[in-house]
């Protein structure tokens, strides 16, 4: 087991003074998603060289804290989507469009099922994942479609809800 993990943190090495010979000169853009701790930072920060030649890391993140952490000088706090705007954005996601009630049911049942039919609480489902996002764009435009289809008994659908909201933290 020693081997594996000495081999593991060698290979970690070498990928990481390869990226650094590789950033080396050159200015670049680097887009960091969803940082959760300051640790993170620490531990990649100093793989990308800083040359002086404008090159710029931008992440971002939910907790002021690591923000703060990596750069207090350069925050761009965003707001929240309200709950219609998770909504909108959660049926663009799911069905391509915003739509209202009526045409929302038919495109559930045609996209996610085909013609069958499906359980009239699928929408219930779909607006309470929209809520359970808490305005977080990139909870919001998780695919939908798959869990939906898959899950077809809506107490599994429930279950695979709650699970996301564990997965994104949301307790």
């Amino acid at each position: 087991m020693k081997k594996l993990t000495d081999e593991m943190h060698k290979e970690t090495s070498d990928l990481k003074q390869v990226l650094y010979q590789n950033l080396k000169g050159w200015r670049y853009l680097i887009i960091m998603d969803d940082i959760w701790d300051t640790e993170v930072w620490n531990d990649i920060r100093c793989l990308f060289p800083d040359d002086k030649n404008r090159s710029r890391i931008m992440l971002t993140t939910r907790l002021e804290s690591v923000a703060v952490h990596v750069n207090s000088n350069a925050l761009h706090r965003m707001r929240f989507l309200n709950d219609d705007e998770s909504w909108n954005l959660f049926c663009e996601k799911v069905f391509g469009a915003t739509i209202n009630d009526d045409e929302r049911w038919n495109l559930l049942c045609k996209k996610v099922f085909g013609e069958d039919c499906c359980p009239r609480e699928l929408n219930q489902i779909g607006t309470k994942i929209a809520k359970d996002c808490r305005g977080l764009p990139l909870a919001i435009v998780f695919d939908w479609r798959a869990p939906l289809k898959i899950h077809q008994n809506t107490k599994l659908l429930g279950i695979c809800c709650e699970e996301f909201k564990f997965v994104y933290n949301f307790k």
